[in-house]
């Protein structure tokens, strides 16, 4: 390991599991009872949600006013979702590897709450560690009240010849969890029994890539990141695009032109093997850990694939 890691281990496979082998069975998980057995706690992670509303509506104002201007509807809408949208997310309970069958425990948890308590739980320590607290007092678990949204992310490699390439993304200052880090493309999904179909759809919207341009995956396992405890499976995909193609269409949108992106704000290319081991060296403490946890991932199984 070039870093200590900044993720703890849910789920780990021996080998990287081909995603057409792996089966997910989904069970019933526990919903977060926050707001009735810690009303306090749960005033804090709501007053956080509409600050960090605010500050959003603050950073973005002069695209919403420009949008606005140009009468621009799918634009608003698109920013008012990004901005306000509160939408219900995939809650895990539990997961457990067993063979290639996936057992997840789920229930449902929305963005609010994710702000509320995880992203809050990276810059706040102390509201971190009451939190953990308050869930081994009544549940025996120190995860318990935080919203345990399932992530699901992937390191991409460039599998043509000679093209031994990752890219990571560093996150803009418009997103509400965290801004301004190295990442590789992500998300939450709709459907946790597709993960996979989700990163896809991730990868098409953020880098421009089609569906045969991707292979097979593989599923890494889930970790927890550290600071927002935040789940996340993690998994590498190899593409069949060169990597002056790919930056070309991160770089242009629908009408050829290069916008303001808002998910990252700039992506890099590293060499597998000659860059990657010094990137995660340097930067693999401070970036989302998610991200630092699947091209370690991808590092260890690189001479694998």
């Amino acid at each position: 390991m070039l870093f200590e890691p900044t993720w703890d281990i849910i789920v780990e496979p021996e080998e990287p599991v081909p995603v057409s082998s792996l089966e997910i069975v989904l069970g019933r998980g526990e919903e977060n009872t926050l707001a009735t057995e810690c009303p306090e706690l749960s005033q804090e992670s709501i007053d956080y949600w509409n600050k960090q509303h605010v500050e959003q509506m603050l950073v973005r104002a002069p695209e919403m006013s420009a949008a606005l201007d140009a009468n621009d509807r799918d634009k608003v809408v698109r920013m008012s979702r990004h901005i306000s949208g509160d939408n219900r997310k995939e809650r895990l309970s539990k997961a457990t590897l067993v063979g290639n069958k996936l057992y997840l425990a789920i229930t449902g948890t929305k963005y609010s709450d994710i702000t509320g308590t995880s992203t809050q739980a990276i810059v706040n320590s102390d509201f971190r560690k009451r939190l953990m607290q308050a869930g081994l007092d009544k549940h025996a678990d120190e995860n318990f009240f935080f919203a345990n949204a399932m992530g699901v992310c992937a390191a991409v490699y460039g599998a043509l010849p000679g093209e031994g390439f990752t890219p990571v993304g560093y996150r803009s200052e418009k997103v509400m969890i965290y801004p301004n880090t190295y990442h590789v493309i992500g998300g939450f999904p709709k459907d946790i029994s597709r993960p996979i179909f989700h990163q896809r759809q991730e990868l098409k919207q953020e880098l421009g890539l089609r569906e045969e341009e991707m292979g097979e995956a593989f599923f890494e396992g889930i970790i927890r990141q550290g600071a927002s405890r935040i789940p996340e499976m993690i998994f590498t995909i190899p593409v069949y695009v060169s990597q002056e193609e790919l930056h070309k269409r991160w770089k242009a949108d629908k009408k050829g032109v290069i916008p303001g992106k808002y998910e990252h704000r700039k992506i890099s290319y590293l060499s597998i093997e000659n860059e990657l081991p010094a990137f995660l060296k340097e930067n693999g403490p401070t970036m989302v850990p998610a991200g630092a946890a699947a091209l370690t991932k991808l590092l260890e199984h690189y001479e694998v694939k």
